[in-house]
């Protein structure tokens, strides 16, 4: 150990040497920096000095005369001037003061422009340096964006102008005459005002708040030290100083008083002569600029040596303790073996670390998945705007008309945005675990001829024949299925759509079929010249039951249960191999078949979770070997279809009907309206739930008024979900509270763009009987109010 200790000494000695060598030049190149910040700072603030004499220059060229009468400083002078205001930095006043007495300015109290004027004139002695001259001006308000006087005319304030500045900027042809003034307005600011003669006319003044040209200078950083800004005059700007000291400035010179607690002064510290970037003793340091503005920088003297002795002091005591620890530590570990703890302590600690960054990438995810989601609303209100005063059109053009082309062509590319819409909400429903299946009885076999039929003249237009191969004609046999019938058809289309996209020539071909559970199949990933997608889709909820290995041979052994395959064939370009794992991934589009066809690249990657979400699996697969794999499902045994309700034949069936509908949006207002009133029903609209929630109530006692308490004040309300002012649940559950004094119930349809089905539970828990999305079609509201009669 003496050993080491005598080792290690001289070499810390030699090392704390070289330390404080490197700190003083260190310390030395720290001064030098905040002299040269705080000069540069001075420099970029210098042009404020000629700002007023580049302005007065400009003006002069552009006026004739010597004497303006106050109609022409109205109609030249003062448009120049608001345009200064607005467009030079950190600028807050701006006047016009003429040798006749006329005087006009602008300035800015608060956010509001305002304009200060004296159309009186008088002569202004030039002659009498340091005498004031008073004016009875007028104030006005101003326009921020076209700089007109509007509002009322009031009395200013008596304005006074020191005509010394006006003779000091009328003999200074360069540079103009910088001093200090006070603001006009509510707050009197402190400014630096720079004034500029404009020949036998009169003078330019600009002025600049102090605060600003303080806080130029206090972002720099002083490492300890303390500045202090004033004029020449001995005026202090700013006082960010050393506590209980005071700065005096008399002549070149600068003093530094000490002082007591009570403000009493001890005795002189330092005098310092004002020079020029000339550095002095105790760390001062004197800069003369801004025309007659002064700052000093007070650095504390040997500052950072002070610090680095002090830490080489704590550092060695460090040293010594860290080697007796080490001694401790080598002992230690002599008798324990904590070599396979500390292994298994760090990994424990690195896989809390990887497990919380991986649920702050699942939170990230999942916010954004929820603001995709929360966007969809307006979204969907516009499109559906868009979509219903599309329809109101067609129903008045002519038929076979060019409007009536460019009607259609607007509606399809209103279909397209709607379904970029959907593929991105579907991607967040599927990434936040929303997205659940509605399940219903469906006839399969009609289903496929929809979508079929759906895309055929997309590939007559480009020549491509579509097909609908039968096949064995399993399906015909066990076509009546009950599972989410919007999500198959969503699944097939959007493999029917790509199919026919990226195929130029040839024939695409929609293929299905049934046969008993098999899992001996596994999918394989290889295409060349064409696309083959395969999918099989189940249509039961019970994934527990389906991984168990006996429930499945249940499965097996059931006579009804069928195993459905669906494959999309096309003669396409195909997607190379090396890319195929990958078509499947979100935003992900191959460049090589994409290439001038359009797309977010969500298409797949949506298939593929709905695929899941169903318990069946997608795959590309080769035409040249076994066409797919495909998992087994278990539709439950075919039942009847679905009742529907008988329509109603009237043409206009809401005849007499009186309906209230509550919507923002104007656009969907007016759709509502031109559609209530085609069914023959009486419309009152409102924007709003408040005014909604009002109507109803004064319905319902001017019922009673009349005696007719029973009676219902509107015999439907269409009530849009999100509203300003009160939303349509919050007014939904208050006209329900109402209606319990006068034991009724309206039928309340709600309107909302959103379609899934947490937000048809969340209106049917508000009180709504009923829900329809955006826009408003006359078909559904009919069917809507048959439901409701039928309850």
């Amino acid at each position: 150990m003496l050993l080491l200790l005598s080792f290690v000494f001289p070499f810390w000695i030699i090392k704390v040497k070289r330390i404080e060598q490197e700190v003083k030049l260190v310390s030395l190149d720290v001064r030098q920096e905040i002299l040269s910040e705080i000069e540069n700072t001075a420099k970029l603030i210098l042009p404020m000095n000629s700002s007023a004499t580049n302005l007065a220059r400009v003006l002069s060229s552009s006026l004739n005369g010597t004497e303006l009468s106050f109609s022409e400083i109205e109609t030249r002078v003062a448009p120049v001037l608001f345009q200064a205001l607005s467009t030079m930095p950190h600028l807050s006043q701006i006047a016009y003061v003429g040798l006749d007495g006329l005087f006009f300015s602008y300035y800015i109290n608060g956010d509001q422009p305002f304009a200060v004027y004296s159309n009186s004139s008088f002569s202004v002695n030039t002659t009498t340096s340091n005498v004031t001259r008073k004016y009875s001006c007028y104030t006005q308000p101003v326009n921020r964006d076209t700089g007109k006087l509007y509002g009322e005319v009031n009395s200013h304030p008596l304005v006074t102008v020191n005509t010394s500045w006006i003779q000091e900027a009328l003999n200074s042809t360069t540079n103009g005459y910088s001093s200090l003034g006070t603001g006009w307005n509510d707050a009197q600011d402190l400014l630096i005002l720079n004034t500029a003669g404009m020949g036998e006319r009169g003078s330019i003044s600009l002025g600049f708040p102090v605060k600003s040209l303080v806080g130029f200078f206090s972002a720099i950083n002083r490492y300890g030290g303390s500045l202090y800004l004033a004029t020449k005059d001995g005026k202090l700007l700013t006082d960010d100083g050393i506590p209980n000291t005071r700065m005096v400035l008399v002549g070149k010179s600068v003093s530094f008083q000490l002082l007591k607690p009570n403000g009493d002064q001890i005795g002189s510290a330092v005098d310092v002569t004002c020079e020029p970037y000339r550095r002095h003793i105790k760390s001062f340091f004197c800069v003369e600029h801004l025309g007659n503005k002064v700052y000093v920088l007070a650095l504390p003297q040997k500052e950072l040596e002070s610090i680095v002795h002090k830490n080489i002091k704590f550092a060695f005591l460090l040293l010594v303790l860290m080697i007796g620890t080490m001694v401790i530590s080598i002992i230690a570990f002599v008798f324990l073996i904590v070599r396979a703890a500390r292994r298994e302590m760090h990994l424990c600690a690195a896989l809390i670390k990887q497990m919380e960054a991986t649920q702050q990438a699942e939170r990230k995810s999942m916010n954004k998945s929820l603001a995709f989601a929360s966007a969809s609303h307006d979204v969907r209100a516009c499109l559906a705007g868009i979509t219903g005063l599309i329809e109101i059109c067609q129903d008045e053009v002519a038929p076979g008309s060019e409007l009536e082309t460019n009607l259609l062509q607007m509606e399809a590319c209103t279909k397209d945005l709607l379904g970029i819409l959907n593929s991105i909400l579907d991607t967040s429903k599927i990434e936040a675990g929303k997205m659940q299946l509605v399940e219903e009885e469906f006839d399969l076999t009609q289903l496929l001829e929809d979508v079929v039929d759906l895309y055929h003249p997309v590939g007559m237009k480009k020549g491509v024949d579509l097909v609908l191969d039968p096949f064995d004609g399993s399906v015909s046999k066990f076509s009546q299925l009950k599972g989410d019938r919007g999500k198959i058809k969503q699944i097939i289309c959007n493999l029917l759509s790509n199919a026919v996209k990226f195929t130029s020539e040839g024939h695409v071909v929609v293929r299905a079929w049934a046969k008993k559970p098999s899992f001996e199949n596994s999918i394989l990933a290889s295409n060349q010249n064409s696309s083959f997608n395969c999918l099989s889709c189940l249509f039961f909820k019970n994934d527990e039951a389906y991984n168990n290995l006996e429930a499945m041979n249940t499965v097996q052994q059931k006579p009804n249960c069928m195993e459905f395959v669906f494959e999309v064939d096309d003669t396409g370009k195909g997607i190379p191999k090396e890319k195929q794992k990958t078509v499947f991934e979100n935003y992900v589009q191959v460049k090589e078949t994409a290439l001038g066809q359009g797309g977010t690249g969500l298409g797949l990657g949506i298939v593929q979770s709905l695929v899941r979400l169903m318990g069946g699996e997608i795959g590309i697969v080769d035409k040249e070997g076994e066409k797919g794999t495909c998992f087994s499902s278990q539709p439950p045994k075919p039942e009847g279809g679905i009742q529907g309700h008988g329509g109603m034949s009237n043409e206009k069936p809401l005849s007499g009907k009186k309906v209230l509908v509550a919507e923002d949006n104007a656009v969907l207002r007016k759709l509502a309206m031109s559609n209530l009133s085609l069914l023959g029903a009486n419309v009152e609209l409102c924007e709003n739930g408040e005014e909604a929630l009002q109507l109803v109530c004064k319905g319902l006692s001017d019922q009673r008024k009349r005696g007719f308490s029973s009676v219902l004040p509107y015999d439907y309300i269409l009530m849009d979900c999100e509203m300003p002012v009160m939303d349509g649940f919050e007014a939904t559950r208050c006209i329900r509270e109402e209606e319990t004094y006068y034991g009724v119930r309206t039928p309340i349809i709600a309107l909302t763009a959103h379609t899934t089905d947490e937000e048809a539970n969340r209106v049917i828990r508000a009180g709504m009987d009923f829900h329809l999305a955006k826009p408003l079609k006359r078909e559904q509201l009919l069917e809507a109010i048959i439901h409701i009669h039928s309850k």
